[in-house]
């Protein structure tokens, strides 16, 4: 009977967890300037808007048959820019180079949806896990055939930005459940314009998106006891001693 309890026990206390989730704003202050201008890589960090988490963004880009260097990224008060040459387009695009963010996140996250701030004639978009930083090297990294093979899961993703502006796209809801990034949990995340290496059947070289922000979610064990699970723990300690009675 001591066994049972405590097997009922450690049941019961396996189902006290939580999940949470995380809201991440890439909207900055900043203008785009000229876009007649020289790529300087950078880096961008965050916090999500209750700092309980954070994130490292670095911007990626490259044609289908060049090796990919890191770009500029830019969080304006559009969404997010990426400047890959002189005169680039500024959007997150696939006009001529593949535009891509790596999200490098403090803790292990499932990318819940996405928010567009905005999309310009087309907006199809690309998403990657990895186990590890693919862009670790530094810059003049892999060709984006590469890289993809490195994924542990990837998708692609129609039509994120529909009217109306600063629209919320679900990345794991609905027909999306099918996607092999559902349920994913990684600390490293790229998102981007979309590329037929990460999920084929759409078309490229018309998406142009900035990214408003994200959501994430995680779910993380608790110690803390719930009510019901209180009372369950209490009714079988009950049982057990009722138990013994009648053996005794």
């Amino acid at each position: 009977m001591d066994k049972l309890l405590v097997a009922c026990s450690l049941l019961a206390l396996s189902g006290a967890c939580h999940g949470a989730t995380q809201t991440w704003d890439f909207i900055g202050s900043g203008g785009s300037g000229s876009i007649n201008r020289n790529i300087i890589p950078n880096t961008r960090n965050l916090s999500d808007d209750d700092n309980s988490m954070s994130v490292n963004m670095t911007a990626w880009s490259a044609y289908n048959d060049e090796d990919i260097f890191q770009a500029e990224l830019w969080l304006s008060q559009w969404g997010t820019l990426v400047f890959n040459s002189s005169g680039d387009q500024h959007y997150t695009d696939n006009y001529g180079r593949f535009d891509f963010i790596l999200l490098s996140f403090s803790e292990e996250v499932e990318l819940a949806g996405i928010s567009v701030a905005y999309a310009d004639t087309d907006s199809d978009i690309s998403i990657a896990a990895f186990n590890s930083n693919p862009f670790s090297g530094g810059s003049q990294m892999d060709r984006w055939s590469q890289v993809s093979s490195y994924a542990v899961a990837s998708s692609s993703f129609s039509n994120v930005g529909a009217s109306p502006v600063n629209h919320y796209y679900s990345l794991n809801t609905g027909s999306n459940l099918s996607k092999t990034t559902t349920g994913v949990g990684s600390k490293y995340w790229m998102i981007g314009a979309y590329n037929h290496y990460f999920g084929s059947g759409l078309t490229a070289g018309n998406d142009f998106l900035k990214f408003g922000g994200l959501t994430t979610k995680t779910t993380t064990p608790t110690t803390e006891v719930s009510e019901p699970v209180s009372l369950s723990l209490f009714a079988l300690a009950l049982l057990a001693l009722a138990g013994r009675r009648k053996l005794s």
